[in-house]
């Protein structure tokens, strides 16, 4: 029995995560920020922005797969290595080429977290003969818990309207979350997955307000799609950002609406067989 050791463990991809793992008969050590509790799982309560207490928190694990922000992991790095972990499996976003050239600062920074990050973690891995892999997912939705197709779900119910910028024609490939948790499986003892990087999209591409259209179907329940110049959209998504849950909502949102963001997930379909659903979002 193989021990997989799990950061960011209470996410939306962990919660298909786990049980997967544990029906591949793999001991399962989740680390999460918060206390928790499950059959057959073992949770340690620990706080991965802190490398220090992370270093004891740590046990020894055959697979140490990180879900929790990518720019968090590189300085992880030294106390895997410490405790003989030689595979890793890493999250991080197509949204460092999506938000490439984004006004916004906060933005500007992450992208550069992330372009960071990855190079951090293939210069260490080369060096230290630790095989890794690291995903990019696209649109992510799921189980209720993204910013992204939940936040819309959630702001149709409640306003029975939701504001758009132009056609709102710029392409999506939203990825469900099982599908991102099903690749971790599908990669753990595949050598030619090792040391590379994989884009994971889903299946379907269809336009921003297609999308929109197929979440207020699902929901059941009457709601408009509301074009509104992109002067206004900014005036909202400023207003918005005084309070703390939509404080990662950003005026070049409205710009992207209208942009193609699209990748391709053709190398991992040819490396692990990676066969994502189309768009079948939840109803909240």
């Amino acid at each position: 029995m193989k021990t997989v050791m799990i950061t960011g463990a209470s996410s939306q991809i962990g919660d298909f995560l786990l049980p997967l793992l544990q029906k591949d008969s793999y001991q399962v050590v989740a680390i999460s920020r918060t206390q928790q509790s499950s059959h057959d799982v073992q949770w340690i309560k620990a706080n991965i922005s802190e490398p220090k207490t992370m270093s004891e928190a740590f046990i020894g694990a055959d697979v140490f797969i990180h879900i929790a922000p990518l720019a968090l992991l590189p300085p992880l790095l030294p106390a895997i290595k410490e405790k003989g972990i030689k595979r890793i499996i890493a999250f991080g976003t197509t949204s460092m080429f999506a938000k490439k050239q984004s006004h916004t600062l906060i933005e500007q920074k992450t992208v550069a977290e992330l372009e960071l990050a990855e190079k951090a973690i293939h210069d260490y891995c080369q060096q230290e003969n630790i095989h890794w892999t690291i995903f990019r997912p696209t649109l992510i939705y799921g189980c209720g818990k993204d910013k992204n197709i939940s936040f819309v779900a959630k702001t149709m119910k409640k306003y029975h309207f939701f504001p758009i910028v132009g056609q709102a024609s710029g392409l999506r490939q939203p990825v469900h979350t099982h599908d991102l948790a099903q690749a971790c499986l599908q990669v753990i003892n595949n050598p030619n997955t090792y040391d590379k990087a994989y884009n994971l999209s889903g299946h379907e591409i269809l336009s921003y307000k297609d999308m929109l259209e197929r979440v207020i179907d699902v929901q059941q329940q009457t709601a408009w799609l509301v074009p509104i110049p992109l002067f206004l959209f900014r005036i909202l998504v400023k207003v918005a950002h005084i309070m703390p849950a939509y404080r990662y909502l950003t005026p070049d949102m409205a710009n992207r609406m209208n942009q193609d963001l699209c990748f391709d997930h053709q190398a991992a379909s040819e490396d692990f067989d990676y066969k994502p659903r189309s768009f079948q979002p939840p109803k909240v």
